[in-house]
């Protein structure tokens, strides 16, 4: 089993409200076992984000599908700790799109990765570049760590993206139950108190231990579920409403 432990700097324009057409939210908490012989998630994520953060039963989050929090445009994923057996063919990507038949997908951390590897990635709308700080990483220079280059598409925007691991050939494990197999959750996040830091952990097998791949995002915010963001702009609606009725009433 492969267990990898990342840090990721995200970050990139200001949010936008965009159409959907799978949930953004998933239905947790969600068993998570611990294996005698094996890192606990729990001690994970209490080396992530210290010991008084919280517990893995209790602070799951229901979001899979993220924005950027901040107005820079790069992203900086870091590998910190790695433990192996499906290493070399597990990756770490990020996706963007609106439906399972309509998604764009992107690996940016390779099978080869080790501690230490990092990417740099520029997300605008319609177009992605993903870089190293090592340019030996990157797949084109022979390191096969970071696969690097530049790529379009309209799915693109630093406004709306979620995340998936993947072993080998095997089904991608996307960041929202819904795009998976059976709405499977093989993914679970978890946010660092109120701050826009995440830990990302992946289950890859069937031990629901969901410690063989986890990842540190950091400067990214939820999207809010489309029910929320109607009532939201129903009730500004009615707020406006409001306005011109007492402006109406204030001329007469």
């Amino acid at each position: 089993m492969r267990k990898l432990f990342c840090s990721l700097l995200l970050a990139s324009a200001c949010p936008v409200v965009l159409a959907q057409a799978v949930p953004v939210v998933n239905s947790r908490p969600v068993t998570v076992n611990t294996i005698p012989s094996e890192p606990s998630l729990q001690s994970i994520l209490n080396g992530l984000f210290g010991p008084s953060w919280g517990t893995v039963a209790a602070n799951q989050s229901p979001y899979g599908l993220w924005r950027s929090a901040t107005s820079s445009a790069t992203t900086i994923p870091t590998i910190v700790a790695e433990f192996a057996a499906n290493a070399p063919i597990n990756k770490f990507g990020i996706w963007f799109g609106t439906d399972a038949s309509n998604i764009f997908t992107y690996d940016l951390l390779l099978g080869p990765s080790t501690v230490g590897t990092n990417a740099a990635i520029s997300i605008l709308n319609g177009s992605m570049s993903v870089g190293s700080s090592n340019v030996f990483d990157c797949a084109a220079f022979g390191g096969g760590k970071v696969n690097c280059g530049s790529v379009t598409s309209a799915l693109i925007t630093p406004d709306r993206f979620g995340f998936y691991f993947q072993t080998g050939s095997g089904a991608r494990a996307y960041s929202i139950d819904a795009l998976n197999p059976g709405g499977s959750a093989r993914v679970l996040s978890f946010q660092q108190g109120s701050t826009t830091n995440w830990g990302l952990a992946y289950e890859d097998a069937s031990d629901m231990d969901f410690n063989d791949m986890v990842v540190k995002i950091e400067s990214i915010a939820p999207v809010p579920e489309a029910s929320t963001v109607a009532m939201m702009l129903a009730g500004l609606g009615l707020l406006g409403a409001g306005a011109r009725l007492r402006r109406r009433r204030s001329a007469d």
